[in-house]
């Protein structure tokens, strides 16, 4: 009987075990249930892939800046259209931009295409 009991201890140990140890894996947000915009401005800050300093920031208002060397800054409006973004940026002068864009929101990404080169932007990396 003590024997069972034992076995029974032990195995009751290992399976809270595994139960504890498989929820401790790191937790990914599912952003693919957000829309365009709402996956934009949830992320907020995007960083240009290979360039940290080149930032675009998303507000939930359609507002936002965009920084070009990590320093300088520059306000603008956007908004997502058929597949495209359109940007005003507010400069000297208002420049309006209209980039086709596509979505990796599993990935956490979206990429524009200007100047029929691609440009990848991912979430910005913690500091």
């Amino acid at each position: 009987m003590k024997k069972v009991l034992k076995n029974l201890l032990v195995a009751t140990f290992i399976f809270v075990l595994a139960i504890t140890l498989t929820g401790c894996g790191e937790k990914k947000d599912d952003y693919t249930k957000l829309s365009d915009e709402e996956f934009l401005y949830t992320i907020h800050e995007w960083e240009k892939e290979g360039s940290p300093k080149n930032v675009w920031v998303f507000n939930e208002d359609g507002t936002g800046k965009i920084t070009t060397d990590g320093e300088e800054y520059f306000d603008w409006s956007w908004d997502v259209q058929n597949g495209h973004i359109v940007t005003i940026t507010k400069w000297l002068y208002d420049i309006t931009d209209d980039y086709p864009i596509t979505f990796d929101k599993e990935n956490v990404s979206f990429t524009i295409t200007k100047d029929d080169t691609t440009i990848t932007y991912v979430k910005k990396s913690a500091e």
